[in-house]
């Protein structure tokens, strides 16, 4: 990941969270946030045997790094991360996600 005249190697199990940011993502590592030319359809693909999972339509995580799924209302959903941070996630994705993880309730 190039930032201003550095390149910065993250190894993805240190990937907290990605979010999609037009045709960029940013990419969460504890307080950081660095800002990569990507589509976040192209980073699924490529993490998915990493242990990343899709939550939201704009939303990747690191799977290692959730601490807790919390049902707020019909098709909404929050995922806690280890670190504290607090992802809005959909239905449709978690039930794909618990399917994946044998979580299935």
């Amino acid at each position: 990941m190039k930032r201003d005249d550095r390149v910065i190697v993250l190894q993805a199990r240190d990937v907290d969270w990605i979010e999609a940011f037009g045709d960029y993502v940013h990419v969460h590592v504890g307080a950081e946030s660095n800002l990569l030319r990507s589509t976040l359809s192209d980073l699924e693909q490529r993490l998915k045997q990493e242990g990343f999972a899709r939550i939201h339509r704009s939303r990747l995580v690191n799977v290692s790094r959730i601490k807790e799924l919390r049902a707020l209302s019909r098709g909404v959903s929050i995922v806690l991360l280890k670190n504290g941070t607090r992802l809005e996630a959909s239905f449709l994705f978690l039930k794909a996600m618990r399917g994946q993880l044998d979580l299935a309730s």
